[in-house]
């Protein structure tokens, strides 16, 4: 599905947006498709959407690309996209002890 995204953004046909969303749905572990996905958002106008999407690209060359074609800057995102996350007891413990700190500080 990369592959169709990629063959209708180069004829500049409609359609490449949808190829790669159905791409990552397939394989949402596929870094270069993610990168094409998150690129495709942004140049469709849709700033928010990439930046979440561009949460799950790991560091290094291909958020180099991800850049470049995009913001043109290093943009930080953290925390926008949830993946299905799911809160551990360690989790809730640790903001527990966070907030139990804050509070006698602040007393």
């Amino acid at each position: 599905m990369v592959l169709r995204g990629a063959v209708l953004k180069a004829g500049r046909r409609d359609g490449a947006l949808e190829a790669f969303k159905n791409a990552m749905r397939q394989d949402p572990y596929f870094h270069p498709g993610r990168v094409a996905l998150c690129v495709e958002l942004y140049r469709a106008g849709r700033e928010m959407e990439s930046l979440m999407c561009s949460e799950d690209i790991p560091r290094g060359e291909l958020l180099d690309q991800y850049v470049a074609q995009t913001f043109q800057h290093t943009v930080y995102v953290g925390g926008m996209n949830d993946s299905g996350r799911k809160f551990t007891a360690l989790d809730v413990m640790i903001v527990q002890q966070v907030m139990q700190a804050s509070q006698k500080k602040n007393n």
